[in-house]
């Protein structure tokens, strides 16, 4: 909250003749005219409870002497009558405040009534304010009210109203007075109506003009009130251009200067010099500040001085403005003017977040999660080109080896500072990109001191230290190179998987088959090993046995087929009994002779299960055929197998 606040003032006094002023209005609170009963006119009665009652009352019944209203007594609180068969005695009072220096005191009122003489009258009184009369004190016909004093007695009757002008003395000057009005009557008769007054006055004279009183200074825009122990004068102002003053003494700051105040009561002049001086311009700057920061306030109009009501919690240099926190809570700085004018603004110190906490090491391509306490921040990387932060949860994440220092900055302004490591990478691993499942390989890194793990160990495995890498099944597997900072670099390596070749058995030409798609054949039978020529997807039956083929794919990864079970009767088919099946010579060297039923086909096929020649005759030319080892096979007429041998030709 930013306040502007101004006092006032320097004072001179005119000396003039005497003129009279009017402390009690008669045609106002003095005429009680100035509200429908004697509290709303500033009077108080005091009267006797036991009956019968005689009071004061507030009517026209006497009728007034002005206006609408008189004072009279009354014993039923409505009619001008009074009862006179007991002692009653009631008061009516007033205080009136006489400023020091006022001469020529003077009280008056108008009366009339009857009552009786020496007995049943009217009283007044003047005395201190703390002397309070009492009901039925004094009892008539006795006038003392102690430390009252009497100064007029009803000593006659008048049945119209009778002017009364009582001088009083100078020695009441500089007091507060209270006024009585007593009306008493005793028990022994006295004549109807009893006292009515109205019109009261209460004047007196400025022997002395009085200083005005005020403040000081006063600013542009501000409002002061004046005032002067004589009452009832006017205000005016010499200078309207730089304070205006209303009819009840208040002055308004219009521009910076001078102007003469006079305050006028009869002849008597008192006059004030007001000096207005300019306003400061609204405080600016940030009202917050941290505890162990500093901000700064700021004016406009040059030339104050800056202040703070609690230096403990937030103090400011006097000529600059520039506050430093101390300790959590609020103070207000105020800027003042030479003239006195004055601005404050509330500056509020707070503490700052909590330390930043989170982990403070991570890699190029990682995160991790700093807090901070409080609600409502941001959080800021200084170095942006080495790690960036999440600027709502506090999130970093590294880009390149280095440092960064991360802030955390409140809600309220106030900052704390965190630095975080971005710990380099390992360097490249080098290793085989693609292998074969069946594979072996050493994966490298430059960075020295790491440790190896797979990161897909059903597909692989790796040596922690040297980091021998055994493939275990095709896919992709992924190795990793881990320093002791957590940094790693990770590889990916295509794993071929190895074939897996089928052998299949066909007996109408004692083949043994596998998949024709690969790119390399080997057969093998378990007891002879590798068997010659045999390198096509086929191979003929020779030897009673396991057989299995060794493939390569276009990969170049090897596989190996399951075994295979064979015997050479596989290759035989069901022979009509007694039906004699035979081929001669065996080694042969041009021809051979077959001994068969009638229909029968001779087949002759390499050991790769190719038919070289197939014929219906007993007598077969071998002069296309190479030398060596071939399968010759006989079937019936119905396909089925009678015969299958292997031929040597020589």
């Amino acid at each position: 909250m930013r306040k502007i606040h101004g006092l006032l003032l320097a004072c001179s006094i005119s000396v003039a003749s005497n003129a009279q002023i009017t402390a009690l209005n008669p045609t106002a609170e003095g005429g009680f005219e100035a509200g429908s009963s004697f509290l709303m006119n500033g009077w108080t009665t005091v009267d006797p409870s036991a009956a019968p009652i005689n009071t004061w009352t507030l009517s026209n019944a006497a009728p007034a002497y002005g206006g609408a209203r008189g004072a009279h007594i009354s014993n039923d609180g409505a009619s001008y009558t009074y009862s006179n068969t007991a002692t009653r005695t009631c008061h009516l009072y007033r205080d009136i405040t006489v400023p020091p220096g006022a001469v020529n005191l003077n009280l008056g009122f108008y009366w009339k009534g009857m009552g009786q003489v020496g007995a049943d009258r009217l009283l007044v009184y003047t005395a201190p304010t703390f002397i309070v009369p009492v009901a039925n004190a004094p009892a008539s016909p006795s006038t003392t009210i102690s430390g009252a004093t009497l100064v007029w007695t009803q000593t006659s009757t008048s049945s119209v109203y009778a002017p009364v002008s009582i001088s009083l003395p100078p020695s009441l000057a500089g007091t507060n007075v209270r006024i009585i009005f007593t009306w008493q009557n005793d028990a022994t008769g006295g004549t109807n109506p009893g006292a009515a007054i109205d019109n009261i006055s209460f004047t007196y004279e400025c022997g002395t003009p009085a200083s005005i009183t005020g403040n000081a200074p006063m600013c542009v825009g501000n409002t002061v009130s004046l005032s002067n122990i004589f009452t009832g004068g006017s205000w005016s102002s010499s200078n309207t251009g730089v304070a205006t003053v209303s009819t009840s003494g208040v002055i308004t700051g219009v521009n910076g200067g001078t102007s003469t105040i006079s305050y006028t009561s009869g002849s008597c002049l008192s006059t004030a010099v007001v000096t207005v001086s300019p306003l400061p311009a609204p405080i600016t700057g940030n009202d917050i500040v941290c505890v162990g920061a500093t901000t700064a306030f700021a004016n406009a109009v040059l030339g104050g001085t800056w202040s703070s009501s609690y230096p403990a919690v937030a103090s400011v240099m006097t000529s600059s403005g520039i506050i430093t926190g101390h300790v959590a809570g609020g103070s207000y700085i105020t800027y003042t003017m030479p003239g006195g004018c004055w601005i404050t603004d509330t500056v509020n110190v707070v503490n700052p977040p909590s330390p930043i906490t989170g982990g403070m090491s991570i890699c190029p391509g990682t995160s991790t999660d700093l807090n901070s306490s409080g609600s409502g921040g941001s959080w800021t990387s200084l170095n942006p080109g080495s790690a960036s932060v999440n600027p709502a949860n506090g999130i970093v994440t590294g880009i390149h080896a280095d440092t960064a220092q991360i802030k955390y900055t409140s809600a309220a302004g106030c900052s704390v500072f965190a630095t975080v490591t971005i710990n380099p990478l390992p360097d490249t691993i080098i290793s085989r990109d693609i292998m074969c499942a069946q594979g072996k390989d050493t994966a490298y890194d430059a960075t020295p001191g790491g440790t190896w793990s797979s990161v897909t160990p059903a597909l692989g495995t790796i040596d922690p230290l040297s980091g021998h890498f055994t493939p275990l099944a095709g896919g992709i597997a992924v190795i990793k190179y881990t320093l002791s900072t957590t940094c790693a670099r990770t590889k990916t390596i295509t794993l071929n998987p190895l074939p897996v070749p089928n052998v299949t058995y066909t007996w109408f030409t004692n083949t043994l088959y596998t998949d024709s798609g690969y790119v390399a054949y080997q057969w093998y039978h378990t007891l002879f090993g590798a068997i010659p020529d045999a390198n096509t997807f086929r191979t003929a039956g020779v030897f009673n046995g396991n057989y299995y083929v060794e493939v390569t794919d276009s990969n170049g990864c090897v596989g190996r087929s399951a075994l295979f079970a064979y015997n050479t009767s596989m290759g035989v088919g069901a022979v009509t009994s007694g039906t004699e099946v035979a081929i001669y010579p065996n080694p042969a060297t041009d021809h051979i002779n077959v001994i068969a039923p009638s229909g029968a086909t001779t087949t002759v096929a390499g050991m790769d299960g190719r038919i070289i020649l197939s014929s219906k005759q007993n007598k077969i030319s071998l002069t296309e055929l190479p030398t060596g080892i071939f399968m010759v096979t006989v079937t019936d007429t119905e396909g089925r197998k009678i015969l299958t041998e292997k031929l040597a030709r020589n």
